[in-house]
């Protein structure tokens, strides 16, 4: 349906799937390990649940919503976050490196 972003291992697309509506998409080169750490994870806040991974170089996930990028574009007119936005996301991203290490990624 529509590319969501991209970066050094691969792109995300909006796909749809009749079971789960709206998904995430990623392509990429190996993505075994990134499927692994997602089971592994489960449903931890700030993680999107695989829902498929049958091959290493997709994975079906569900859309957690729009990307950082999306709200800075949308909401700050492009120019900058306000501070405690800027601890929000710094806070939501500590949550997210806990939950690895609890879950033995280090």
């Amino acid at each position: 349906k529509g590319r969501l972003g991209s970066g050094h291992y691969g792109s995300v697309l909006l796909g749809e799937s009749a079971r789960h509506g709206s998904v995430a998409v990623k392509l990429g080169a190996d993505l075994t390990h990134e499927a692994a750490v997602l089971r592994s994870l489960g449903t931890a806040a700030g993680f999107a649940p695989a829902i498929y991974h049958a091959q290493s170089d997709a994975i079906v996930m569900e859309l957690l919503g729009p990307s950082v990028q999306t709200l800075w574009e949308t909401t700050t007119s492009m120019t900058f976050f306000s501070g405690p936005t800027v601890l929000r996301l710094g806070r939501g991203m500590m949550r997210c490196l806990r939950a690895l290490h609890e879950a033995g990624w280090a």
